[in-house]
């Protein structure tokens, strides 16, 4: 296969150009999520719309997490959908490695150990294994076939991925891990957790298709002392704590990927201003006073981000803003994978490979250029969209007649307009269904499409959506004016549907009586009203609704 399909450019590959779109138009999605805890991290760089995904919530959220069971196709379906969005750019896998975890090999005379369900030989789950043991190995088999699937669905769409399980774990054995390594031919790059804020030495693999993840490879050089494997005092197998990720992990997988995204072209600098906070900021800066929170820089602190050799002198006008691990860094850039060792190198070796994260900063005079265009905050007009200032400038120089004598040959205009183009506004209505050629009968629909093609208005769409009506489930369309907010599904259509019975009956008990015949005659006269006007239709009765109909 074409390693342009498995390493992906997105300004390439992506259905929605990346060049000089902020990072903040995409999301990530950390599927197993735990904890999430990276998924935390990658908002912390500028991903603010990424989330988990999981069938079970933590009972502390360290950011928001979906839950979804993979194993129930209909909620499947939406994390497919997710993953297709042009916006999604990167998917972090962590199959649960309970039934996989090579630990269970370990036996112990004298105590009870968990039983072996999996070998070199027969990975897929040992023969003979019955009830309990035998459902949860089916199970894990299902989740590894499924998430290689999601792996290769990401692959087909050009998205980047990472699936992550321990370096020896029996689940890069299975079947579906054997035929996806097969078909494709993905990075590999191991490392010590110790090596990223943890206390045990625990070998981890990702298995991904991000060229700067090789960065991510540290073993153990074996000089510090790592806490015991085996039980806790309270009974608890010590490798359930560490499942989840350090934070040290988390922040540099996330910085590993936004620097990668910034070489793809997406732009990963902070805004110039922050727009969506920028009218209560604005108020308070034009009456002199100080805002009680903080704005993202109306200048960016620096001119570039970039990887530099840890061993070398800092560029001049720079500061650094990471320190290297004191791990052994991968040094191969040809996504070959590496042998895990333990023996590690001599302290020059791994000063050769290290590498660092280092902001350049703006010359004095390329900071005051910058400063000067974007203008002073207590001005008023450095916050107004181009349109406002430009109507704003057009009334300051016009005199009130002129206005007045360029507004009326406007309203002819558009009146000569809606003339013209009567009978394609008949002919459209007459394709709607009945209840949308109701609801949409005063409106001149073309009319208002000419004069936002005449404004060369973002949203071209918005008129036949208008004409066609809105999805009330799915995703929202991308309106291209109003800022990217991702709010996805709480639950699929399939299930909206089975409980549609029950919220429907939970509506009906909101509008029984209120006990007072009075106000009772008096709501429902004042309802009479609407349906007169045709704002409403009823009476209804509720035996005569269709089956899974719902209310509003």
């Amino acid at each position: 296969m074409d390693d342009s399909v498995l390493y992906p450019d997105p300004i390439r590959s992506s259905e929605t150009s990346t060049k000089g779109r902020p990072l903040s138009d995409y999301f990530c999605l950390e599927i197993f999520a735990g904890s999430g805890k990276l998924t935390a991290a990658l908002r912390s760089v500028g991903l603010r719309d990424s989330f988990g995904i999981d069938v079970k919530l933590p009972p502390h959220l360290r950011s928001p997490i979906i839950r979804y069971d993979l194993l129930k196709p209909d909620q499947r379906t939406l994390v497919q959908d997710l993953i297709a969005s042009p916006f999604c750019i990167y998917v972090h896998f962590a199959p649960p490695c309970g039934t996989s975890s090579r630990a269970r090999l370990i036996q112990r005379k004298g105590r009870w150990n968990p039983p072996i369900l999996r070998t070199e030989q027969h990975p897929n789950g040992i023969p003979g294994l019955t009830g309990v043991l035998l459902a949860r190995v089916q199970a894990a088999n299902q989740l590894y076939q499924i998430t290689c699937d999601l792996v290769e669905s990401c692959i087909e769409r050009g998205k980047y991925l990472s699936v992550e399980n321990p370096g020896r774990s029996f689940m890069w054995l299975t079947t579906p891990f054997q035929k996806l390594c097969e078909k494709f031919h993905l990075r590999e790059v191991f490392f010590h957790h110790c090596r990223y804020g943890s206390s045990r030495r625990k070998l981890t693999k990702f298995l991904h298709n991000v060229a700067s993840f090789q960065e991510l490879e540290s073993y153990c050089d074996n000089t510090h002392i790592h806490e015991p494997w085996g039980q806790s005092p309270t009974g608890q197998w010590r490798t359930s704590e560490e499942t989840a990720y350090p934070w040290d992990l988390c922040r540099a997988i996330a910085s590993k990927l936004a620097l990668q995204l910034q070489a793809d072209g997406i732009q990963c600098q902070p805004p110039a201003f922050a727009t969506q906070e920028a009218g209560l900021q604005t108020m308070r800066a034009t009456t002199s006073l100080q805002p009680r929170r903080g704005l993202p820089p109306m200048v960016p602190e620096f001119q570039q981000i970039i990887t530099h050799p840890a061993h070398l002198p800092l560029p001049s006008n720079s500061r650094k803003l990471s320190t290297p691990h004191q791990g052994i860094s991968a040094s191969g850039k040809d996504g070959n994978s590496h042998s895990p060792s333990s023996s590690g190198q001599g302290s020059k070796g791994r000063d050769m490979d290290q590498t660092i994260t280092v902001g350049i900063h703006h010359t004095p005079e390329e900071f005051v250029k910058q400063a000067l265009t974007i203008g002073h905050p207590t001005r008023c007009h450095s916050f107004f969209p181009d349109e406002m200032s430009e109507v704003v400038q057009h009334c300051a120089h016009k005199t009130p007649g002129d206005l007045a004598r360029g507004r009326t040959e406007e309203i002819k205009r558009w009146i000569h307009l809606a003339s013209n183009l009567s009978g394609a506004e008949r002919h459209l209505k007459e394709n709607m269904s009945s209840r949308r050629r109701q609801v949409l009968k005063g409106k001149n629909l073309l009319l208002f499409k000419t004069l936002m093609e005449d404004a060369a208005h973002g949203d071209s769409d918005l008129v036949d959506q208008l004409a066609t009506g809105f999805d009330l489930t799915g995703n929202i369309p991308e309106s291209q004016v109003f800022a990217r907010k991702l709010r996805p599904a709480a639950m699929s259509c399939v299930e909206l549907r089975r409980i549609s019975e029950l919220c429907r009956n939970n509506m009906l008990q909101t509008v029984v009586s209120s006990g007072d015949p009075d106000l009772d005659g008096q709501l429902y006269e004042a309802t009479m009203k609407e349906v007169n006007k045709g704002f409403l239709t009823g009476p209804v009765n509720p035996s005569d609704l269709p089956e899974g109909s719902t209310l509003t």
